[in-house]
């Protein structure tokens, strides 16, 4: 009984540690990549990405979507990329590459 509380208190105070150690290192990570992200050097940065769209009901690849992104820096164009990938309803979209940043 006393070893189980024992457990259960520490497995409460890692939480406690967690809960305030976790938005100063997600702070960090979205300083860190809003820094990279928004350097730019006044180009306009064109990406294309290609997804397997996968049927929900089977879960079989059928066919493949590609998106485009234009945007100011190329991480972000290939993450607009990723999102401009239009998905018909019924599918899902996985296993995006990239095909092309200029």
């Amino acid at each position: 009984m006393i070893r189980t509380l024992s457990l259960i208190g520490t497995g409460l105070a890692m939480i406690a540690v967690s809960l305030f150690c976790t938005p100063m290192a997600a702070a960090a990570r979205v300083s860190h990549l809003s820094s990279a992200t928004q350097v730019s050097d006044g180009r306009t940065w064109h990406a294309t990405v290609r997804c397997q769209l996968v049927r929900i009901s089977d879960n079989n690849a059928l066919t493949y979507a590609t998106g485009n992104g234009i945007v100011p820096s190329p991480q972000l164009a290939v993450l607009s990329a990723k999102q401009n990938v239009q998905v018909p309803p019924g599918y899902y979209k996985g296993h995006c590459q990239t095909v092309g940043v200029w």
